[in-house]
């Protein structure tokens, strides 16, 4: 009896079981705060505001566009504001809580108000490569720390320890449609 106990019970947790959802199809909104930072530009480490969205196409590849503005002080009482809008996709190693991930976005950077670096131009087309880390705190809410290197056509990315500009952020974000 012992033995068709067994494969009764399995027929049962298979048939009561309710369908699984995994993390994809879901759209993220969120933002974050940290600093940016030219790495050999003079000027100190900035302020930084970054806000995304992504669109998870599987479980392991996102869509995502990063919009970041960051506030630099290359001369006294003369604020540079550099803004920030980029595109791409990101690999994700999903392992349900804690979600690694590395990307690479193109994308386009103005600068306004005050001087900035004399070797960039007002206007550049560049690439970052994010790298971060997430936790996901439910399956509607999330947090994470992203550092990102960016390069610029005037001022390329030589490699992630040669980048000519720097940002960290803490994020949060909401996530939708699961």
């Amino acid at each position: 009896m012992g033995r068709a106990l067994a494969p009764c019970a399995a027929a049962v947790v298979l048939a009561v079981a309710g369908q699984a959802h995994a993390y994809e199809e879901q759209w993220h909104f969120g933002g974050g705060l940290g600093a940016a930072e030219f790495v050999n530009g003079g000027s100190p480490i900035a302020p930084m505001l970054g806000v995304v969205v992504a669109y998870d196409v599987s479980d392991m590849f996102d869509f995502r566009i990063e919009l970041g503005a960051a506030q630099h002080e290359f001369l006294p009482d003369r604020p540079t504001r550099l803004y920030s809008a980029a595109g791409g996709v990101v690999y994700k190693l999903d392992v349900l809580e804690w979600v690694p991930y590395a990307g690479i976005l193109g994308g386009y950077y103005a600068f306004s108000g005050g001087p900035w670096p004399s070797h960039l131009k007002q206007r550049e087309l560049g690439v970052s490569i994010p790298l971060g880390l997430d936790y996901t705190v439910s399956r509607t809410f999330g947090l994470g720390a992203q550092i990102s290197y960016h390069g610029f056509m005037s001022d390329p990315l030589g490699g992630v320890g040669d980048a000519p500009y720097f940002s960290a952020l803490l994020r949060a974000e909401f996530r939708y449609g699961w």
